[in-house]
């Protein structure tokens, strides 16, 4: 009987053990009294030859009773880390890190590298991953101060900008700091990321920026940045146009599919990218009775198809000419099929590949019709 209750014991006393082992009790602390933030941008400062000092600015929500707006700290380091200590010099509340929707970095910034700012935010767990990378041309600091009506901070409209292109100019849903993170470190694959800038007309998404490896090495235009998206990625969305002048065109709303195969004649590698694009129809001037008539239908389909790869020809020209650098991602392919550390420089051997373009172009809905 004596042993039977010292078991009892031991085991309540081992439940409550167990209880006291995992349940955390956290320090509750009401949003007020809290700097949460919402945005992170760098820039760069140079001090001395080949020095620089980071420069760290982030948007923070602050709350009011029935009202939601932001404020921006800005502080400075020789790491981001050290700029990061510094910034609770300036800050009266408590910094509460996870919920950054945007991280935006400074063109100047980026061509010295992002690789510091991608590993500071993978090796803080308490910072969000998902967050989404932009390049900017004028300071970040001018940036995330940009005063937008309707919203609490210019980082909630930078961040819904973004994710809204993507059913309108072939963007991805791959810009954020988990893919940016891959691609750096990827045989054969190279980050791109949107760049936009501060205009008379406000914040704008004026093309994309070209990085090798960490560093940003170009910038492209939105008419580039349509077609390169539509080669290097798959099952994207935008809008195509056909047009003869003002008052003909017709333009469709399309979806890709890509593959690419790859494959090699006395050592020099060569690539056929097959592209599918599928849409409706948004709007038409040019082409009469496509509905009813087979033949317009397939004349249209058949000069869209030259039309797109025209565009990707030249495009893929600019990028062995003058960008010389493996954006398409094609040595990712190469690799896969040809055998990975090797030593083989991408750029290099893609700007000297035969690249052929194929597009097929098919219409399956109308929209509302012709009258």
């Amino acid at each position: 009987m004596k042993l039977t209750r010292i078991k009892k014991v031991f085991h309540i006393l081992l439940i409550i053990s167990l209880v006291c082992l995992f349940i955390v009790i956290s320090e509750v602390e009401p949003a007020e009294q809290m700097d949460v933030e919402v945005a992170l941008g760098a820039d760069l400062e140079k001090t001395v030859e080949n020095d620089y000092t980071y420069i760290i600015t982030r948007s923070i929500y602050v709350f009011q009773e029935k009202r939601r707006s932001s404020k921006v700290i800005t502080s400075k380091g020789e790491t981001i880390a050290a700029a990061r200590e510094s910034r609770q010099q300036l800050a009266d509340k408590m910094g509460i890190s996870g919920l950054e929707k945007v991280y935006i970095l400074n063109e100047n910034y980026a061509i010295h590298g992002i690789a510091s700012s991608i590993d500071i935010i993978f090796k803080n767990p308490r910072v969000n991953n998902t967050g989404i990378f932009v390049i900017c041309r004028n300071s970040s600091k001018d940036i995330l101060k940009y005063s937008i009506p309707g919203y609490a901070s210019s980082a909630d409209f930078v961040e819904g900008m973004i994710i809204n292109q993507r059913g309108s100019n072939f963007f991805p849903d791959e810009f954020d700091a988990v893919n940016t993170f891959v691609r750096m470190g990827s045989e054969g694959r190279s980050v791109v990321l949107p760049y936009i800038e501060l205009t008379k007309e406000g914040i704008v998404i004026t093309g994309e920026a070209l990085f090798n490896g960490d560093k940003m090495s170009s910038k492209i235009d939105m008419k580039d940045s349509r077609i390169l998206n539509i080669l290097k990625y798959n099952k994207v969305k935008g809008i195509i146009t056909l047009q003869e002048n003002s008052k003909e065109y017709i333009d469709i709303s399309a979806k890709t599919k890509k593959k690419v195969r790859c494959f090699k004649e006395d050592d020099k590698y060569n690539f056929i990218i097959d592209l599918n694009l599928k849409g409706e129809v948004v709007s038409n001037t040019l082409y009469n009775n496509l509905l009813e008539s087979s033949n317009s239908r397939k004349e249209f389909e058949n000069t869209m198809k030259k039309q797109v790869e025209k565009e990707c020809s030249e495009f893929i020209d600019k990028m062995k000419n003058q960008l010389k650098i493996d954006c398409l991602d094609l040595g990712r392919v190469a690799a896969a099929k040809y055998g990975r550390r090797m030593g083989n420089d991408w750029n290099k051997i893609i700007s000297e590949s035969n690249i052929q373009v194929n597009v097929t172009v098919k219409v399956d809905k109308y929209g509302r019709g012709d009258f």
